[in-house]
């Protein structure tokens, strides 16, 4: 099998099974069989320069087909889950910066209640 935007490569089939297709990410079992080939695996998604890809605990590189859909190349007798996922850094700084923010509004709001709490010390007049 051969892709137009690599005519010069020949790409083997992959056996996909256990797919779990999520909003952010993709998971699927893998097993290329050994042998010289590699085999190319396309996504039906949008592609954009965020997402990562790991087979196991080995990175692989993610490209796209014409900037439209994310490629993973897998190659030949690799096995295990794969997962593609869509991490911009934007949004894990985002997140990170969210949960400190929310941390700081509860502490205040802790220790509010607990100065308002206290009695208030009155001078005879």
């Amino acid at each position: 099998t051969s892709i137009k935007s690599r005519p010069n490569e020949q790409f083997v089939p992959a056996t996909i099974s256990r797919i779990n297709d999520s909003r952010n990410f993709v998971e699927a079992d893998v097993d290329v069989p050994s042998g010289n080939g590699s085999a190319l695996l396309i996504f039906s998604r949008p592609y954009f320069r965020a997402y990562a890809a790991r087979l196991a605990n080995q990175k692989l590189a993610v490209t796209s087909y014409r900037g439209l859909f994310p490629v993973v190349e897998v190659p030949a007798g690799a096995h295990g889950r794969l997962t593609l996922a869509y991490r911009p850094y934007w949004l894990v700084w985002g997140g990170a910066v969210a949960v400190v923010c929310t941390f700081v509004v509860i502490s205040g709001f802790v220790a509010a209640m607990k100065r308002r709490a206290q009695p208030c010390a009155v001078a005879p007049g």
